[in-house]
């Protein structure tokens, strides 16, 4: 598996006019090449650098930034030009082992990065807010979703990913759908009041 990063300020994809893919903010366009004898190793340490490469603005990372990648599937990276003027394409996974390589990275992706951006989230809050929310504890969560970025870590790209890495995911999930909203209740960023144990203060 190869891939070209760039940065990119926008993005999107075009197929006969219609626009099958963007990115709206600061972020990379990862153009990839799939070839025939990719497996789990390859997408998840292809996954892994695209997401912990420190090169966007004050050498950030996709993880560090949160900023979105917009994964584009190209075959010519494995062009072999070296005889004839003619490159041959033989070192190309075709149309369907392409494809599914590149929607496992894009889960794997996906997956990471939601796990990380839910357990910063979880260490931001103040510890009262999670009693003040009845969400249980501060301390409950970043070991849960410690364990989940933990999991998704070594499972991203592989096919533990709808195994154990799923357990990760749904925690994560979990988290950002019910715990995430009450926090930014309490915490004067989700409404109008301030919500405690007891009521609104």
């Amino acid at each position: 598996m190869r891939a070209v990063l760039q940065r990119v300020t926008r993005a999107s994809v075009s197929v006969e006019g219609e626009v099958t893919g963007a990115i709206d903010r600061p972020g990379l366009l990862a153009l990839v090449g799939v070839t025939h004898d990719d497996g789990a190793e390859q997408v998840d340490t292809m996954a892994r650098k695209i997401s912990e490469l420190r090169i966007l603005r004050d050498e950030r990372s996709v993880l560090d930034e949160g900023a979105p990648v917009l994964v584009v599937s190209q075959f010519t990276l494995y062009a072999d030009t070296r005889k004839g003027r003619r490159p041959s394409w033989n070192n190309a996974a075709p149309g369907p082992v392409a494809d599914h390589g590149i929607v496992t990275l894009l889960l794997g992706l996906a997956a990471f990065a939601m796990e990380v951006f839910a357990l910063v989230d979880a260490l931001r809050h103040r510890p009262d807010a999670f009693v003040a929310a009845g969400k249980r504890t501060k301390q409950f969560w970043s070991i849960i979703l410690g364990v989940a970025v933990l999991v998704g870590f070594v499972s991203v790209g592989s096919g533990l990913l709808f195994s154990i890495g799923l357990i990760a995911v749904v925690g994560a999930a979990i988290y950002l759908a019910d715990v995430r909203p009450a926090l930014r209740q309490v915490s004067g960023r989700g409404g109008s009041q301030h919500m405690g144990p007891y009521g609104p203060w």
